[in-house]
């Protein structure tokens, strides 16, 4: 037993080494500085590659009846031959939120797209239980800060963490100062939809239980308030589109996991 206890112990310090070395680079602050050293293109629009939900799933049997295994690599490969400018990543890269987990997606990204800023947000999969109560400690390892805005060719680019389903006061008073001081055009990621969404979020007859509660119609006042212009999020495994009051709300939760029926309407 004791033997058994200091292998894993030694494994999870493995694990945690490299999990430090790789955040190194691909920790939060450096990629946002790197996507703010970019110079505005010239004679061709910007482009960033927005996707979500790349984790297999902790259930093996969904994979294999709505998915397929190696759905993320495909899309890294697709984007090495087509390089964008920035690719952002909506949450649940994992299944579990394991150091292992991270370690792995963060080689993939260096293998197959090193050069390119890879800016993320957690998912709930990325905590350390995908159920509630849960912790993004993990996550914040590998990335450091999950709130955080950034200006990129003329926008103001914020992301939001809202992985524990619902959105606090706190960061709602810092949404508003983050799209207030914004110069220009803005644009807001994050995890989950807001429950008031009904047409993506109703799950049967549960109203708004496939989105996020606390925080959501202090949340939509705030688009409104400053005129944000879309709304990117994944967590539901599809990709969808709407407008409300004049925002346009874009669903890609398709990079990976297994894509369950719906009717999410387009």
């Amino acid at each position: 037993l004791t033997k058994m206890r200091r292998g894993k112990s030694g494994s999870a310090v493995r694990e945690a080494v490299q999990l430090r070395k790789l955040s190194r680079e691909y920790n939060t602050a450096r990629q946002r500085q790197l996507v703010e050293s970019i110079p505005t293109p010239i004679g061709r629009p910007a482009r960033v590659d927005i996707l979500g939900d790349s984790e297999t799933g902790p259930y093996p049997h969904d994979l294999r009846r709505w998915g397929r295994a190696g759905v993320f690599l495909e899309h890294l490969r697709a984007i090495a031959a087509d390089p964008p400018d920035l690719v952002k990543h909506l949450g649940d890269q994992t299944s579990r939120g394991r150091r292992s987990e991270f370690i792995e997606v963060l080689r993939a990204v260096r293998e197959t797209i090193p050069g390119i800023p890879y800016l993320t947000i957690p998912g709930n999969h990325d905590r350390s239980s995908y159920i509630p109560p849960s912790s993004s400690k993990i996550y914040r390892e590998a990335f450091g800060s999950s709130d955080y805005y950034y200006d990129f060719a003329g926008v103001r680019w914020v992301e939001l963490d809202n992985s524990g389903r619902r959105l606090t006061r706190r960061q709602l008073r810092w949404l508003d100062q983050a799209l207030a001081s914004a110069p220009g055009p803005k644009i807001v990621s994050l995890h989950i939809s807001p429950s008031t969404l009904g047409a993506w979020t109703n799950i049967s007859i549960f109203r708004g239980a496939g989105g996020f509660r606390e925080g959501a119609s202090e949340f939509m006042a705030l688009m409104r308030k400053h005129g944000v212009g879309n709304v990117f999020s994944g967590h539901q495994h599809g990709l969808a589109s709407m407008i409300v009051d004049g925002t346009r709300f874009t669903m890609t939760g398709g990079g990976g996991s297994p894509i369950y029926p719906s009717r999410l309407p387009l």
